[in-house]
């Protein structure tokens, strides 16, 4: 077999072609805003029976639609209709994964929020079971699917058909933190408010009542408090007529500062998530599963997690985890001193007034409230059943401006008996977004995006990853590799020069330990035009490589071109191989490469592309980890061969095993694959490597695409069909 000395026919790495003309990364750059308006406002709409079943066949002229009272014209009507069943499998992995392939945006979206921090651990596992029953009985494959904790920071965006275990595995580790039993100096989120913010002394009273029936030492003392009890004996400490004893009053401030902390965490978890489902087409059902929490003015994400969920077009339902309402924790004989009489009333009717501003948030998105009843699961099906059809509604307002303003929607339809759901309202336009900071607004625009389940298309992706050897205790070497597509980009012409910038943030995120490595840079383009027509021909590639644990992981990349603000984003789904195994390295397929210095054969350039012309060559490389190496020469013996495949299975061809060499790098070895003759379709490349001293043996699969000849892609490389070294 004649070894091949030349590999001009991989053509050169576009990675070098860029560095030899003037190109500047710098990290940590700012990330400007891309710009956004309303054209157009979109209204899915619900339209069900009195047992919630959805109404299916409705037409244009069966809504009306109104905006503030004024009539609108209807200038887009789709409606939207999911199968029963899941219409197709979903393969568990991707090896290349791209923007441009996304599922159609009107798949339903699903989020489900764990609020832990208003969930009681008894709640909390009330609700872990109601959510584990939602998500393997009532999702498709093809609907995305987030989970959200506010008390872990968990934060799961998958299909449904991909990242199923992932969903299970992180609702496990969902738990609550709300107080769970009413001891002798509680005070609930309600009682503080109503003291420390409106000075409720009817509240005070009876706050400080209970707090002296167990005995709690109040001002004034025990004795006064005995002389202005009632002539029922049971205490009344109550020092004027207008007042609130300043142990209350005190206690509230806590309670309500505490209930404040908790309370605007989860709203702006809940305000983060719906930005990111802003620009998201189709049902979005936001499932807010809690123990509810109260209105506080005062909290500075009362109204933006309001106007978020209108800008968003989400429902947001609530699933109140506290199932049917008993009697007052202060009922129970656990708590012990009996209650005043007067109070129990006060005490029935504050069990609804703790959960109202859950309530108020749900109303107000269109959605609704699942309280007082314990098949919390039962209610979360009948939400999905309900998007299963539904109507997306178009129109143009009327008004000129975008004011900023709220604006009322109405919509109804010409069936009597039915229950119309849609959302009240929204905002035109944000003319108050001047004297919000430059770079806040910059980093919000990226982070929706990076939040968001769905794929943004503005600008083609493609993003793989390759893992190779240990590169530190307990770490594997992991690359990532993006290809950006670049014959869009509206370059800016200086002299002989072509200008750009390209901002991108790269996020990966381990889906077993929510760990988060996060980079981005922004590379400025400054092209003669012959490298630019590279790019154009072959992408950009974006590499960088990060150090990894084994296990489960996803990574999302959020690319913006500066020039035109268009952005496009793409997750992959990977796993970090077990060490101390036999294993190989994901496989390099490319048909680039570049010279490496002080190295006879050029450096194979990993790429996403994997489709390639038929009659051309293709490199193939992977290393060999973990072999046993032999007690007479201290190195391990390793053979491997390979076969090709179609993607239904039929061989094409197949190469025996041989020795393969252990250099002073390692067990390398490098395949050159010959195209010729092959029809266009889907194949699969298949090695097959086996530890001659332990007996034992390894598989690895890399798919590929063979397109029709082009006129530059009939000549063949020097040598044999297939070269290994």
């Amino acid at each position: 077999m004649r070894r091949v000395s030349s590999w001009m026919c991989l053509a050169l790495g576009v990675a070098a072609i860029v560095q030899a003309d003037d190109v500047k990364a710098r990290s940590g750059g700012q990330i400007p805003a891309f710009p956004s308006g309303v054209e157009q406002v979109t209204v899915d709409v619900v339209v069900a029976d009195k047992g919630g079943t959805p109404i299916k066949g409705l037409r244009r002229q069966d809504f009306t639609l109104t905006e503030d009272g004024t009539p609108q014209a209807i200038a887009s009507f789709e409606p939207i209709e999911v199968a029963e069943k899941p219409t197709r499998t979903v393969t568990l992995q991707q090896h290349v994964s791209s923007n441009t392939d996304a599922v159609k945006r009107t798949a339903r979206t699903f989020v489900v929020v764990f609020d832990g921090l208003h969930l009681t651990p008894q709640g909390a596992e009330v609700a872990r079971k109601a959510i584990e029953k939602f998500l393997t009985t009532e999702l498709h494959d093809d609907d995305y699917v987030m989970l959200l904790g506010t008390q872990s920071a968990t934060w799961v965006s998958t299909r449904f058909g991909l990242g199923r275990d992932d969903l299970l595995a992180a609702l496990k580790r969902q738990k609550g933190t709300a107080r769970a039993e009413a001891t002798w100096d509680y005070m609930s989120e309600y009682e503080a408010l109503r003291v420390d913010a409106f000075r409720d002394v009817d509240v005070g009273a009876r706050v400080a009542r209970r707090f002296a029936a167990s005995g709690f030492a109040l001002n004034p003392t025990q004795e006064e408090i005995q002389k202005m009890s009632r002539t029922d004996n049971s205490p009344n400490p109550t020092t004027q007529p207008g007042t609130i004893d300043s142990v209350v009053t005190d206690k509230a401030r806590e309670v309500r500062q505490d209930s404040r902390i908790r309370l605007d965490a989860t709203l702006a978890l809940l305000r983060r998530m719906l930005e990111a489902l802003t620009d998201v087409k189709g049902r979005k059902s936001v499932l807010l599963v809690s123990e509810g929490f109260v209105v506080d003015l005062d909290s500075k994400e009362s109204r933006p997690v309001r106007e978020a969920a209108r800008r968003a077009n989400a429902a947001v339902y609530f699933i109140d985890a506290r199932g049917l309402s008993g009697q007052s924790m202060f009922s129970s004989a656990a708590w012990g001193p009996s209650l005043n009489p007067n109070d129990a009333t006060a005490y029935a009717i504050e069990a609804d007034l703790l959960s109202e501003g859950t309530q108020a948030v749900a109303a107000d998105s269109g959605g609704f409230t699942v309280r007082n009843g314990n098949d919390l699961a039962g209610a979360m099906g009948r939400i999905a059943r309900e998007s299963q059809s539904y109507y997306l509604l178009g129109y143009r307002p009327t008004r000129s401006t975008s004011d900023g303003k709220f604006h009322r929607i109405g919509v109804s339809v010409s069936r009597r008996d039915v229950v119309v759901r849609a959302r009240r309202g929204y905002y035109a336009g944000t003319p108050d977004s001047a004297s919000i900071p430059a770079a806040t607004v910059q980093n919000e625009s990226f982070q929706a995006a990076l939040d968001s389940p769905y794929d943004i298309d503005s600008l083609p992706l493609r993003l793989t990853t390759h893992t190779f050897n240990e590169s530190s205790p307990g770490k594997i070497k992991t690359t990532v590799v993006a290809d950006v597509e670049v014959d869009q980009f509206r370059w800016q012409s200086k002299e002989d020069r072509h200008l750009d910038a390209v901002e991108f943030l790269l996020l990966v995120a381990n889906r077993k330990t929510d760990e988060v490595q996060r980079y981005d840079q922004t590379i400025e383009l400054n092209l003669r035009e012959e490298t630019r027509a590279q790019l154009v021909a072959s992408a950009m590639p974006i590499v960088r490589d990060f150090e990894l644990a084994p296990g489960r992981y996803i990574v999302k990349l959020v690319v913006r071109e500066k020039n035109s603000g268009r952005m496009g984003t793409v997750a992959h789904e990977f796993n970090v191989p077990e060490l101390g195994t036999l294993r190989l390295s994901t496989p390099i397929i490319t048909d680039k490469a570049r010279e490496a210095s002080g190295q006879t054969v050029p450096q194979l350039v990993m790429r996403t592309q994997r489709a390639f012309p038929t009659g051309t060559y293709v490199a193939c490389q992977y290393e060999v980890y973990g072999a046993k190496s032999s007690d007479a020469d201290g190195k391990p013996h390793v053979s491997g061969g390979y076969a090709i495949q179609r993607a239904d299975g039929t061989l094409v061809s197949e190469t025996p095993a041989t020795a393969i060499n252990a250099l002073s790098g390692g067990v390398v070895r490098t395949l050159l694959l010959s195209l010729d003759g092959f029809a266009p379709g889907e194949y699969r490349v298949v090695l097959k490597v086996k530890d001659d001293i332990a007996d034992q043996g390894v598989e690895a699969v890399e798919p590929f695409v063979v397109t029709a000849a082009t006129a530059s892609g009939s000549a063949k490389a020097p040598g044999e069909p297939a070269v290994a070294r």
